[in-house]
């Protein structure tokens, strides 16, 4: 008898805590890097670039937001997408002493889950003032 105890007792231990095959939350890390290569047509301007990344669900809410400030050629980041987001788009704001323009990139980046995206902004990038759906 008291051999099947142990034997029910073993059983229920292997059964609450699972070895070897789970799955981590650090296995499930969706990221996207995103690369700057804008250049200037006049080197000397004094404009200035920020972007407003806004991560979005499934359900077309926004889900998280991040930003990078005063970007210049060759900025390269990345972000650890937020729980959820399976999209994102990019709000960049092109500014100097005296004026400011704000234009979506007009491309919608769709993330994949536990990868890594690349995505590159440069002067060859569609920019508007409406965003893209």
């Amino acid at each position: 008898m008291r051999k099947i105890t142990h034997l029910l007792l073993l059983t229920l231990i292997a059964y609450l805590f699972p070895v070897g095959s789970c799955r981590t939350d650090i296995d499930e890390i969706t990221t996207y890097s995103v690369n700057i290569r804008f250049t200037d047509e006049q080197p000397e301007s004094d404009l200035k670039r920020d972007i407003t990344i806004f991560e979005y669900n499934r359900h077309d809410k926004i889900n998280a937001k991040n930003s990078m400030k005063e970007i210049a050629y060759g900025t390269q980041e990345t972000f650890r997408a937020a729980d959820y987001s399976s999209k994102v788009k990019f709000l960049v704001r092109v500014y100097d002493s005296e004026k400011s323009t704000e234009l979506w990139v007009q491309h919608v980046y769709h993330l994949e889950k536990d990868k890594n995206i690349e995505i590159v902004l440069s002067n060859n990038t569609k920019l508007a003032p409406n965003e893209p759906q």
